[in-house]
C-alpha cells in the first residue's frame, strides 16, 4: 500500500447521473451554503432511487463485518436508507443509524420491520452528535461506520471529526469510506484524500490506523474510494 490515492476511469454512464439525480450540491455539502435538510429530503423523496445506495452493503463494509471490525455498540452516521445499518443488525450487531432525511429515516424504519431486524434509527445532526442539541450521549459507542458522509463536507470537517470525537469511546474505531482522487469530480461528493483525513483528525484524541484504496459502487458503477480507519484515544499522547 502506498500513500498515493488510486485513480481509474469513471464507470460508462457515470457523468450523467450528475444531472439526472444529483441535486445542488452546494446546497448538501456545506450547510452555510443553503439548507442541507431540504436538500436531503429532496433527494431522498424523489421517485428516482438516489445514486449512492444500490440497496446492498458496500463490499468493503461486508468484508469488515466478516473480519469482526465492529465492537458494539456501532453508530452508522448518515445511514440514508438504512442499507449498512441493516447489514450490521443481520450480523447480530447492536447498531443505531442517524441521518438528517426525515424521508430516509422512515424508508429505513420499514426496511427493518421487512427484514425482521431491530437497530434503531434517528433523525439528526452528525455534526451535533454527543451534544445538548443533537442525538447520542458522550461516549456512546464503541465503532462508527461512515459511508459516504465525511465526504459531503469541505469546511466542516474538522467539526465533523469532533462529533465523532464526542460520541466515540476512547479506543474505538471510525471506519469511513469515501471518495477518492479518480472517481467522477462533478457528482457533488469531495474526493477526499489521505492528507484530508489527516488535517480533519488531526486533535490529540485521534490517530490513523490505516488506510486503504478501495471501492464505491454507485448506481452507475465502482469508482476509486479511500477507507480511513481512525481511533479515538483518550488524548494527548
Amino acid at each position: 500500500m502506498t500513500e498515493e490515492d488510486s485513480t481509474s476511469d469513471v464507470p460508462p454512464g457515470a457523468k450523467a447521473i450528475n444531472q439526472d439525480r444529483f441535486l445542488d450540491p452546494e446546497d448538501a455539502h456545506d450547510p452555510d451554503a443553503g439548507d442541507p435538510e431540504n436538500w436531503w429530503e429532496r433527494a431522498y423523496a424523489s421517485e428516482d432511487p438516489v445514486p449512492w445506495d444500490t440497496g446492498d452493503p458496500q463490499p468493503v463494509v461486508e468484508a469488515l463485518v466478516d473480519a469482526d471490525a465492529f465492537a458494539d455498540p456501532v453508530l452508522d452516521v448518515g445511514c440514508g436508507l438504512g442499507t449498512h445499518a441493516l447489514a450490521l443488525a443481520r450480523s447480530g450487531h447492536d447498531v443505531t443509524g442517524v441521518d438528517l432525511s426525515r424521508t430516509a429515516i422512515v424508508d429505513a424504519r420499514d426496511a427493518a420491520a421487512d427484514a425482521d431486524v431491530d437497530p434503531t434509527f434517528v433523525v439528526g445532526d452528525a455534526l451535533e452528535l454527543g451534544t445538548s442539541d443533537g442525538v447520542l450521549e458522550v461516549d456512546a459507542v464503541r465503532s462508527v461506520l461512515d459511508v459516504g458522509t465525511f465526504h459531503t463536507f469541505e469546511a466542516h470537517r474538522g467539526d465533523y471529526a469532533d462529533a465523532l470525537g464526542r460520541v466515540l469511546e476512547p479506543g474505538g474505531r471510525a471506519f469511513v469510506l469515501s471518495f477518492a482522487v479518480g472517481a467522477p469530480d462533478d457528482w457533488g461528493p469531495e474526493l477526499v484524500s489521505r492528507d484530508d483525513v489527516r488535517e480533519a483528525f488531526d486533535g490529540p484524541g485521534w490517530s490513523v490506523v490505516e488506510f486503504r484504496d478501495e471501492e464505491y459502487v454507485t448506481m452507475a458503477g465502482p469508482v476509486p474510494a479511500l477507507v480511513s480507519v481512525l481511533e479515538r484515544s483518550d488524548g494527548p499522547e
